[in-house]
């Protein structure tokens, strides 16, 4: 191999290599975020509790500041760029295949550096890297893993939580159609001592350190039916 093939190789090589990494760390980014939101919804299903009021049940979730970090986590997650079969398909091969090819071709890029490593793997590595890499270009993998690259997002505020990048509507929709009140609506009527001792299991759990409650309805009824039950008690 002369010296301007050898130069053309180890573009090759370096690009292949550039991608492999990319994708190393796209994939490491995107499985860390998976297993936070993963994580975030564990922990939300498992801090909502029950309330029925006037015999109808209630599924309620409390957020207060305590609640961004999870609430971003699985935005993060609702978030991702879409990572198709066909993506997996196009981008395999920096998985495996490119970083033993990287490995093979040391004997004719960096002679000084080879092993034992014999001709016949440079060779077919070198082939297969020119190769890759022609390939690459005309299908568009720089432009396939930049799509998929985790980009960053203003984080969500508690006023967001069931705004559907954030994510949350999903996570509770099996408890009834979820609707986001000011903490305010709950406390306010509950302050009284009438509704206090009406619903003293709600007046203990419910307060002014939480900043909005996610109430969950069951089919006909909705959150301000909880709301003007409460205000009922009040009266």
């Amino acid at each position: 191999m002369d010296r301007k093939q050898r130069l053309k190789l180890e573009l090759a090589r370096d690009r292949a290599d550039t991608w492999a990494k990319q994708y190393d760390r796209i994939v490491a980014k995107r499985d860390q975020i998976r297993d936070l939101a993963a994580k975030a919804v564990a922990t939300f299903r498992n801090a909502t509790f029950s309330v029925t009021v006037d015999g109808v049940p209630y599924r309620l979730l409390l957020l207060n500041a305590g609640s961004l970090k999870a609430l971003n986590d699985l935005a993060r997650y609702v978030q991702l760029p879409p990572f198709s079969a066909d993506d997996k398909e196009q981008l395999q091969q920096l998985d495996k295949e490119i970083p033993v090819a990287i490995r093979d071709v040391v004997p004719i890029v960096e002679p000084k550096l080879a092993s034992r490593r014999s001709a016949a793997d440079a060779e077919e590595a070198a082939e297969f890297l020119l190769d890759y890499v022609s390939w690459g270009l005309s299908d568009g993998i720089e432009q396939t893993l930049a799509r998929i690259t985790p980009q960053e997002h203003p984080d969500s505020t508690l006023a967001d939580a069931l705004q559907p990048a954030v994510g949350l509507r999903g996570v509770l929709n099996a408890y009834g159609t979820p609707e986001l009140l000011p903490i305010t609506a709950l406390t306010n009527p509950l302050a009284t001592f009438t509704a206090a001792q009406k619903f003293p299991e709600l007046a203990r759990t419910i307060n002014n350190q939480h900043e909005y409650a996610v109430v969950c309805a069951p089919p006909n009824h909705s959150a301000q039916d909880l709301v003007r039950a409460l205000e009922a008690a009040e009266a």
